[in-house]
């Protein structure tokens, strides 16, 4: 069962999809282009060993350093405006020590987040797709548990702790003002949506679509921040709920792993791998019991077997799995078996050109 375990994985490393940032970064392309042309100068100046390439190297790296102010002048010019409330709590956050337990509603999708932050240490316990997991880092080392399945990973499970998002505004927003709304204050920002290749036409345009997110903090009457909601083109609406949120110096220390089991992706253990894909069906162990089946069954199943019984356990026990992953084809699939809006396209067009052929032929 590798596909599957490897969708599995594929999941866990989802988490910090869902929680980045999404901000372009290209310091390190800059710092990598600055360094292959330092070291094209040095070698240069070796070789020739010329009073003039010395001096070119010297402007060259006194040029560097006044487009590095300058770049370093434009950063700082770089903030936005913001209300009183949001200012205070992107400074809190930019502080780099707070707790923070958020529930995210995004595209059809929920899920539960907490994250510890104390400098550079980070613990971050996620709740996505079904599937648990909880990432240490204290000093140079780290560890990615997961629950679900008493095991745990080597490494932080893909997780960068600089492209979590922290939820400050961006620096290209505009601040259109604050209301009161339910006993609310409500601080509202527009900012620039990366549209990528994807254009608004004329029809979008009539429907109000927009190249622009609209994003509202809500602060209660103590000015704590409760809920930060976000309409995007085509994503739609996501909230952010906070159901916890301090500013303090947290201290995070390394979990105990003596008694789990580590999880290798390339050979996992059948049980863990079992444990793993139950948790992702919603398949408990007296579930398993009921239908003759256990954890270490499951995980010496093919991938095509461990749709067809873990399906049908779900089912058997009132799980809904009305819409679910295809692990083998990657085909988002309907419980009476009907393939999504794209794959219904696709079907169409294959009708259409048959069609054509037919009438092709009959000419």
């Amino acid at each position: 069962m590798k596909k599957t375990i490897a969708m599995i994985a594929a999941l866990i490393m989802a988490g910090s999809v869902l929680t980045a940032c999404g901000s372009s970064n290209n310091g390190g392309s800059d710092s990598a282009a600055a360094t292959t042309t330092v070291a094209a100068e040095e070698s240069k100046a070796e070789e020739s060993k010329s009073e003039e390439s010395m001096a070119d190297e010297s402007k060259a790296e006194e040029s560097k350093a006044e487009e590095s102010k300058a770049d370093e002048s434009k950063a700082e010019e770089a903030v936005p405006e913001l209300g009183p409330l949001t200012a205070a709590y992107n400074e809190n956050v930019s502080a780099n020590n707070y707790s923070m337990k958020i529930k995210l509603s995004a595209m059809a999708i929920e899920s539960e987040m907490r994250f510890d932050r104390c400098g550079d240490d980070y613990y971050a316990d996620l709740d996505i797709f079904g599937m648990h997991m909880q990432v240490y880092k204290v000093g140079d080392k780290a560890v990615t548990l997961l629950p679900d399945a008493d095991a745990y990973l080597e490494g932080d499970g893909g997780i960068d702790i600089s492209q979590l998002d922290t939820y400050v505004v961006p620096a290209d927003s505009t601040y259109v003002g604050s209301e009161e709304v339910d006993g609310f204050i409500v601080e509202t920002y527009t900012t620039p949506f990366d549209m990528g290749d994807m254009e608004i036409d004329e029809t979008d345009s009539e429907s109000g679509a927009s190249d622009v997110a609209e994003t509202k903090y809500y602060y209660d009457e103590l000015s704590n921040l409760k809920k930060i909601v976000t309409t995007a083109p085509f994503v739609g609406e996501s909230i952010v709920e906070f159901e916890d949120l301090s500013f303090m110096n947290t201290k995070i220390e390394m979990p105990d792993t003596s008694k789990l089991t580590v999880y290798d992706p390339e050979n996992p253990d059948p049980v863990v791998a079992g444990k793993l894909v139950c948790a992702f069906y919603g398949v408990t162990e007296d579930m398993l019991k009921k239908a003759g089946e256990s954890y270490e069954s499951v995980g010496k199943m093919d991938d095509e077997t461990v749709q067809e019984t873990l399906g049908k356990i779900a089912s058997d026990n009132g799980l809904d799995v009305e819409e679910m992953f295809d692990e083998l084809t990657g085909e988002f699939v309907e419980e009476d078996g009907t393939e999504n809006a794209e794959s219904e396209s696709s079907e169409k067009e294959e009708k259409s050109e048959k069609s054509e052929k037919k009438e092709k032929s009959a000419e």
